[in-house]
């Protein structure tokens, strides 16, 4: 039975999570490495004080074609890409058959970059950079050959984990909370690829009466944006926003309400796909960081979305952290060209 070692890279707005995965030639995961997380403010010449270019800019850059790369973004692009470097490299007396790597934003066409980025730098030469380096670096005779999608890469893992929430399931939602939103579908037993459908709504698309998107008011980076106000690390202001929404504070409160709802619009969009094709959705499982907070006993939140209109779709929480490292694993081992 043939057997690989194959890396899984999962790049957030604020680390890298990598995992080594030995994978037989059914697919089947056979073993897995502790997840390895470097964070880039561990990177020399991380800039603490990094602001994204406005979203409303990226969109027109990229619409009329004029991207201009600022260069505060082209160093804290070094910082991502010697930061993936450092998580390689903690794999690198294994022998390695294939790297996935999945990333946020929007990408570029030929899939090698991103043109847009909500919570860190553009960086449209991605892929180039960080192949160079390997090849100058490692003793691999492998490249990285896409940037996948953050999103499909967690479906993918939830799906094919051997503990995965959508292991058994032909039919479901996937909301998975970081810094942004990563969402997915599972029809008829298939994976759907939301970023190849030009006519379905992300969540960043999703707007709701606030004016606010999905995942402005659903993601916890959104909701430490809300409610920081004195500039504290996310996680602090998390810790605080939720304490101090038990306590009923009524911002705090009002803050929850919103995530509330731009779940309800996020979940009645994915229904409606579902009824369009005659089917519905068996379940709803949230993941990533949000899944991991929600399973703590009387969480704010939690008890918000379970007051939904959703009482016949069952809610499974994933505290699984390696899913997008393991989807993008499995989605380099299933390229075409993958020998």
């Amino acid at each position: 039975m043939k057997k690989r070692y194959v890396l899984g890279l999962d790049g957030g707005a604020s680390k890298i999570l990598s995992q080594l995965f030995l994978i037989n030639d059914k697919n089947e995961v056979l073993n897995e490495s502790r997840p390895f997380e470097v964070s880039y403010s561990s990177i020399i010449n991380f800039d603490q004080s990094f602001i994204p270019v406005k979203l409303e800019i990226q969109k027109k850059e990229s619409l009329d074609k004029s991207i201009t790369i600022q260069p505060k973004e082209l160093s804290q692009s070094k910082v991502i890409i010697d930061a993936i470097m450092k998580s390689i490299q903690n794999f690198k007396n294994f022998e390695i058959s294939a790297m996935g790597f999945c990333f946020p934003g929007i990408k570029t066409k030929n899939i090698d970059g991103i043109s847009i980025m909500a919570n860190g730098p553009r960086n449209l030469n991605m892929l180039r950079q960080l192949n160079k380096k390997i090849n100058l670096e490692f003793n691999f005779s492998i490249n990285i050959k896409n940037i996948y999608d953050d999103s499909l890469s967690c479906v993918y893992g939830e799906k094919f984990s051997r503990n995965g929430k959508l292991n058994n399931c032909s039919n479901g939602i996937y909301i998975g909370g970081g810094t942004g939103i990563a969402d997915g579908i599972v029809y008829q037993n298939q994976i759907i690829d939301l970023t190849a459908k030009k006519d379905f709504k992300k969540s960043w698309e999703i707007i709701a009466d606030d004016g606010k998107s999905v995942e402005e008011n659903l993601s916890l980076g959104g909701l430490s944006q809300k409610w920081n106000s004195k500039k504290i690390k996310s996680l602090e202001s998390l810790t605080d926003l939720f304490a101090k929404a038990q306590m009923k504070d009524k911002k705090a409160e009002k803050i929850l309400f919103s995530a509330g709802n731009a779940f309800n619009l996020l979940i009645k969009s994915r229904i409606s796909f579902f009824k369009s094709k005659g089917h519905y959705p068996e379940k709803i499982v949230i993941g990533q960081r949000l899944g991991v907070l929600l399973n703590e006993k009387n969480h704010p939140l939690k008890n918000i979305i379970q007051k939904n209109n959703f009482k016949d779709i069952p809610i499974e929480l994933s505290s699984n952290r390696n899913t997008a490292a393991l989807g993008a694993a499995y989605l380099a081992i299933n390229e075409d060209n993958y020998a």
